[in-house]
């Protein structure tokens, strides 16, 4: 399902998520590394279940916007 990706991918969980939790988001992260794909992964600590990511969260903010920024400069240097 991932040979086909061509952006780059940004894949976070929440600790406590037990709707979407770590170990599947993992499993994506493999799958994608396995075709060789750029990916991150980043695990947040969060007591919140899955609304963890509605939750305003500083780390969570800068972690997406620098994410952003690199693919926006890869994109612009091309």
């Amino acid at each position: 399902a991932f040979k086909n990706v061509t952006a780059n991918v940004l894949v976070f969980s929440f600790t406590s998520d037990w709707l979407f939790p770590t170990a599947q988001n993992k499993e994506i992260v493999r799958a994608l590394q396995v075709h060789r794909k750029p990916v991150a992964f980043v695990e947040f600590d969060l007591p919140f279940g899955h609304d963890s990511f509605l939750i305003k969260n500083a780390k969570q903010e800068k972690l997406v916007s620098d994410f952003l920024l690199a693919v926006y400069d890869d994109i612009s240097n091309k």
